[in-house]
């Protein structure tokens, strides 16, 4: 089993969901729904870490099956990118409210709502590897 698969779905669909959840509470003026968001992007955060190190094995795992490496190389070099946008975007979303009151608050929000296109496309390109390349798929030798 890839651990991986499994741990990439969770900050990409909380990275995606969380600005969508800030937006309705900052919206509404509905503190407690922007502070549910900000707890959603610290999991997203967290999570990012793990998708990233079960993402270096399964990377390693590859190359050793004979994928070659420039072929994973686009999907790893946008992946490595997700931890550091989440702890930017989680020290912006901390720190600009209490800069600028609610607009650092609406900035950090739009940078978040950005930020899901980057992790929109990192899952594209992973799914690619899956699904186009046959990455890490098993494929039966025998017949059935």
């Amino acid at each position: 089993m890839s651990w991986h698969a499994a741990a990439v779905h969770l900050p990409l669909a909380l990275g995606v969901v969380w600005p969508l959840f800030d937006l309705l509470g900052l919206w509404l003026r509905r503190q407690d729904v922007s502070r549910a968001a900000i707890g959603l992007l610290g999991l997203a955060l967290l999570g990012s870490f793990v998708a990233t190190a079960t993402g270096q094995g399964e990377y390693d795992a590859a190359v050793r099956a004979g994928v070659p490496a420039d072929r994973l190389d686009r999907h790893a070099s946008l992946a490595s990118t997700v931890p550091w946008m989440f702890m930017a975007l989680t020290g912006l979303r901390l720190w600009l409210p209490t800069r600028w009151s609610q607009g650092g608050a609406w900035v950090a929000m739009v940078l978040g709502l950005a930020g899901s296109g980057l992790l929109l496309w990192v899952g594209h390109t992973g799914g690619e590897l899956v699904y186009v390349h046959g990455v890490g798929v098993a494929h039966p030798t025998g017949s059935p």
